[in-house]
């Protein structure tokens, strides 16, 4: 709740819901560039996939998924104008290499300019890399009948 009285806050019981949760990370681009997106790590009690046997034992299966999401592919238009023309398209695959593109022919196109103009436009990032991986842990819990022993087990799948 909140009460503002000729612009002074009187009573002000609001909660702050303005929360930024993002990260800042250049966009990945190239082999063995991915997103920062952390694994999902899900427990069998995330899951609901948990049985009892009592007080005698107990079975769980947990799900982590981890995801590889990632580019190594950004098109792009390229055009040449004022005392220059030619157009066509290039393609990177790796931010460590330098590109050619052309022909770009020269000459004495335009009166009213002395020199060339290259425009890349229409650029295109692709999700070419897109693996989620699924893998399972299961759980085990068992309860001695004798002392207050408790063990488990688990294990990925």
């Amino acid at each position: 709740m909140k009460v503002i009285l000729a612009n002074i806050n009187v009573l002000d019981w609001s909660l702050s819901t303005n929360k930024d949760y993002g990260k800042s990370f250049t966009t990945p681009f190239g082999p063995n560039q991915q997103f920062p997106i952390p694994p999902l790590d899900l427990s069998p009690s995330d899951t609901g996939l948990s049985y009892s046997f009592g007080d005698i034992a107990s079975l769980g299966i947990g799900i982590k998924i981890t995801p590889d999401i990632g580019s190594k592919t950004i098109t792009t238009d390229w055009s040449a104008s004022g005392d220059s023309i030619g157009s066509g398209s290039l393609t990177y695959s790796d931010p460590g290499t330098s590109y050619n593109f052309g022909p770009v022919t020269a000459g004495d196109y335009s009166p009213t300019t002395d020199y060339a103009n290259i425009r890349l436009s229409n650029f295109k990032y692709f999700f070419d890399i897109f693996n989620i991986d699924v893998s399972a842990k299961y759980s085990i819990r068992y309860l001695w009948r004798f002392g207050r022993n408790r063990n488990s087990k688990s294990r990925s799948i």
